[in-house]
């Protein structure tokens, strides 16, 4: 009952245009709104489950400031899947580096998976190099970045919990400026678009 959203999950193949909504499967109903235009297509052949994919600077989802995402100094969790050859922006709430609640990034350089929270120079990536490179291989992996205002940091990958390194000092509460957006497939104002398919 404390899920805040559960999105990406339906099984229409029909792709989405501006201003249509998600459906959210979270107790809280809450919903994501069309930036554009974003490519709906089955996850494996035969699948129900479709994959959401085209984004770019100005083809995302959304969803305007909500107190729900204001995890404050509490602990809160973001999990999905993702399959992609590149790097780019899963999610993030904020709008900037400076001002975020957390942003979600796949680095096929340096971090494998990047998760960075707060508006502090705080940021945690994974350790293991082979993980790191294992996530770029055009298959699905399912994620979990779970952090508290106090520190603790986990990231696991494919039901594996992973050694994280921990850079900076992790903030002691969570940004909730009232500017603060969620955007699926992009960072702020569009940067960094996700270069592949996401799922629930």
């Amino acid at each position: 009952g404390r899920c805040k959203l559960a999105i990406l999950s339906s099984t229409s193949t029909t792709n989405l245009t501006n201003g249509q909504t998600v459906t959210d499967r979270s107790p809280n109903n809450l919903h994501l709104t069309v930036n554009g235009s974003i490519n709906k297509s089955v996850v494996a052949t035969g699948a129900e489950l479709v994959a959401y994919s085209g984004w770019s600077s100005s083809n995302y989802l959304q969803r305007a400031y909500d107190t729900n995402f204001n995890f404050g100094s509490g602990t809160f969790s973001v999990t999905g899947w993702f399959k992609t050859t590149g790097s780019g922006t899963i999610i993030c709430r904020g709008t900037s580096d400076a001002d975020e609640t957390f942003r979600i990034y796949v680095d096929n350089n340096v971090y494998g998976l990047y998760f960075d929270y707060g508006g502090g120079a705080g940021y945690s990536k994974l350790t293991n190099g082979f993980v790191r490179n294992s996530l770029f291989n055009n298959q699905w992996n399912h994620f979990v970045c779970h952090a508290t205002a106090s520190g603790s940091v986990k990231m696991y990958v494919n039901g594996v919990s992973e050694g994280v390194t921990v850079v900076g000092t992790p903030p002691s509460s969570f940004s909730s400026t009232n500017t603060n957006i969620l955007r699926v497939g992009c960072s702020y104002g569009g940067s960094s678009p996700f270069p592949g398919y996401l799922a629930l």
